[in-house]
């Protein structure tokens, strides 16, 4: 009997941890165009280059994230001012939105004390 239930336990486990992920809700608010590094994945000693780069914000429950693409090279434009859900696993942000998932790099976070996100001195967006 005790064997039984190991058994069970055990593929309840499994069961439970192969669930589809749970997503979070959240409004894309803001997006500006910014500076990313981009180091070249070359033998030679080629230096970084800058290229142009969209930093959007998500205003979930209880913080702000400031997040990019994490390969600007196939850049996305996402719907601002429109919802969107996104995990966190191991580490890693995803953002769905119109059912694709797409990894993102978060830059910053930042408790949420207001609708409206903080407005940092050092970028202006075309917004202002």
């Amino acid at each position: 009997m005790t064997r039984w239930l190991t058994i069970m336990l055990v593929l309840s486990c499994f069961v439970q941890a192969q669930g589809p992920p749970k997503y979070h809700t959240g409004k894309l608010i803001q997006m500006e165009s910014v500076g990313c590094v981009i180091a070249e994945t070359r033998q030679d000693t080629a230096p970084a280059s800058v290229v142009n780069c969209e930093e959007y914000v998500l205003e979930a429950e209880g913080v702000l994230f400031h997040f990019r693409l994490r390969d600007p090279k196939h850049a996305v434009q996402l719907p601002v001012g429109h919802t969107a859900q996104y995990r966190i696993d191991q580490g890693h942000f995803f953002l769905k939105v119109e059912k694709k998932e797409q990894e993102f790099v978060v830059v910053s976070m930042e408790p949420r004390e207001s609708k409206v996100p903080a407005v940092r001195s050092a970028k202006v967006n075309h917004l202002q």
